[in-house]
């Protein structure tokens, strides 16, 4: 025997003599080594193909839970439930799957939603939708919307959202960082899309040196160029009256009044104050007034300027002795609303985020923000690359933002230093987003750009090709995590979606509404809507088979009992079940109500119970 087979024979040897003996025996079941009780009657190569390698996911899936029971309720307390699973005394559902996963609260996606455009994180996502939320699973906490008219960014355009999902955090979750630096936090389990074919992924844990699909930006700039200053005021609370030129409003205390223009004017000059006051301002909430600290004093008077312009409004310039630098404030109400209520900008520097609705402003206005950020927490290297120290939603927003103006991103973690050896004081996360100007030099009026040496040009952006992933990280033990109780999932039309500039999978369900209205018709079958207990039932099971052929995971119609009972209330009235002995039917045999229900549930049962092919021969329910 040759060396090369004797080591090859050392390792594989089990699953060669596994093939051997389920090719020998009578049936599929009796060849299954584990989950021999699985709802598998046909015996073949597909079958064969998923049975191999049960036992190692069936391990995976009790070391993790022996983990998880052993740190929540100790050693003793995981022992019992391998005990148990292993005497058959409990079943544990699909051990041989490793398919439930879910978003990190603050991965940024982009979305259509009522006629408005947000960049924003999933936990933000949640609260924008107005739908009604509803309890699905107690035990778990597990929430779920069902918006109307969402979209969201996907890798050939935008598809429709489905459903919200937000859930207790139950697993590790891990980033998953790609070469060219887009990165992506998810569950250790979670399904990272490898190939064009999307049911072609691997557990995010074991995806190092694979693929992912870093999309181009679909995203483009709106046109306001203006807002009403009306709106400001109202969205504000105060209380105002017109001018034939603008607004004398005050605050709800009438100490202070104000003159205010009829417009604010969305220009680069204000979205250079924007981008700043997220890098280096602050909110004092007691007054309703803002404040900027530098120890350089011509940005301060550069802001108060643009401030003087767009809101009418006068600043404060102090130098603080002890401190050594100078503080700008602006004790202006319109101004502080215009940040907090306007554009949704949160106080302290680890929740601030960029304006959620910024692709709905005009193009300037968006890269004095970028101008903004770079002279707040910005440097800019010998080499012409710019680097932006930044938390962690505001970097994948910003982002956005930039890759939008056709500019490749980069990002890196910060530990201890940044940029000339500064010593990072913050408690949370922090992040280094770096990018070379590859356009017409846009960023030419940043203060700092004026004062660095020639920009030199980067090189064309890398977009809509695979990249591969160089880092995975688990994240179990860091601190900005702490604060994130929920994860998120997203179902969509196509299955997938945009999340950070990746192409990514969603969870696969289904909500049965259209297909009350529409029947098969909307995924290519040819049956229409049902009209009748008869039609949902057959119906019903072509609408199963026809979504699992799709996908590898579990397919959930939860709505099923109860559209069930209403067509029984249809065809025999509301108080059905307080006559289950009545003769509905005397041709042939005479059947109840209660028999034809018991008949029809079990057609229902009985088909789903049949193999399915694109399953590897196993059923769909």
């Amino acid at each position: 025997m040759s060396k090369l087979l004797e080591k090859y024979q050392e390792q594989y040897n089990p699953y060669v003599k596994f093939i051997d003996s389920y090719r020998k025996a009578s049936n599929a079941a009796s060849g299954s080594e584990v989950d021999s009780n699985a709802n598998v009657e046909n015996k073949n190569i597909t079958t064969l193909q998923g049975e191999l390698n049960k036992k190692e996911i069936i391990g995976t899936n009790r070391t993790l839970m022996i983990e998880k029971l052993t740190e929540l309720y100790g050693e003793e307390t995981a022992k019992e439930y391998i005990r148990q699973l292993e005497a058959h005394e409990i079943y544990k559902h699909d051990e041989t799957s490793i398919m439930p996963y879910t978003y990190g609260a603050q991965e940024v996606v982009n979305v259509k939603y009522c006629g408005r455009i947000y960049t924003v994180a999933l936990e933000r996502l949640y609260e924008i939708c107005t739908e009604t939320e509803e309890l699905v699973d107690k035990v778990n906490n597990v929430w779920i919307k069902y918006p109307n008219n969402m979209y969201i960014e996907d890798k050939d355009g935008f598809t429709k959202v489905e459903r919200l999902i937000k859930k207790q955090r139950h697993r590790n979750l891990v980033r998953v960082k790609t070469a060219f630096s887009n990165d992506i936090i998810v569950t250790d389990n979670h399904p990272m899309i490898v190939c064009d074919n999307i049911n072609n992924t691997i557990c995010a844990a074991e995806a190092l040196n694979e693929k992912q699909y870093r999309c181009s930006s679909k995203m483009t700039f709106g046109n306001i160029d203006f807002i009403n200053t009306k709106e400001l005021l109202e969205c504000g609370h105060m209380a105002y009256n017109s001018l034939d030129h603008g607004f004398i409003a005050h605050t709800s205390n009438n100490a202070l009044w104000y003159a205010y223009p009829n417009t604010i004017k969305i220009d680069r000059e204000l979205g250079y104050f924007i981008g700043f006051f997220i890098g280096d301002g602050g909110f004092n909430i007691s007054n309703d007034s803002i404040d900027i600290a530098q120890k350089d004093s011509t940005i301060l008077y550069k802001i108060a300027d643009i401030l003087l312009t767009h809101f009418n409004s006068p600043s404060n310039i102090n130098y603080l002795t002890q401190e050594e630098r100078y503080k700008l404030i602006i004790s202006n109400p319109l101004v502080y609303m215009f940040l907090r209520n306007y554009l949704k900008i949160k106080p302290k520097a680890q929740f601030k985020t960029l304006p959620e609705n910024i692709f709905e402003f005009n193009r300037d206005f968006a890269i004095g923000i970028i101008e903004g950020l770079i002279d707040s927490d910005g440097t800019i290297g010998n080499n012409g690359e710019y680097s932006i120290r930044i938390s962690e939603i505001t970097k994948v927003q910003r982002a956005a933002i930039v890759n939008a103006l056709g500019i490749t991103t980069g990002c890196t973690t910060q530990q201890t230093k940044f940029g000339c050896n500064e010593k990072i004081k913050q408690k949370y996360q922090l992040f280094g987003v770096s990018f070379r100007d590859n356009t017409d030099i846009i960023f030419n009026k940043s203060y700092k750009s004026s004062k660095a040496r020639p920009i030199l040009k980067g090189k064309k952006s890398s977009f809509d090709e695979w990249q591969t992933i160089t880092d995975v990280k688990n994240l179990d033990n860091e601190p900005f995590l702490n604060t994130n109780e929920y994860i998120y999932d997203i179902t969509t039309e196509s299955h997938t979606f945009v999340c950070n500039g990746l192409w990514v999978h969603n969870c696969v369900s289904i909500t049965m509404y259209p297909f009350l209205f529409d029947g098969l018709t909307n995924i290519g079958g040819l049956s229409t809507a049902p009209n009748n207990l008869d039609s949902f039932c057959g119906s019903f099971v072509n609408l199963v088979f026809a979504i699992a052929s799709q996908f590898a995971g579990a397919v959930s119609t939860p709505e099923f009992l109860m559209y069930m009972d209403y067509f029984i209330r249809k065809e025999y009235g509301d108080d059905y079940y307080l006559k289950p002995d009545s003769i509905v039917s005397a041709i042939g045999r005479k059947r109840t109500i209660h028999s034809v229900i018991h008949d029809k549930f079990s057609q229902v049962v009985y088909s789903l119970n049949q193999p399915a092919a694109a399953r590897n021969f196993q059923s769909v329910n």
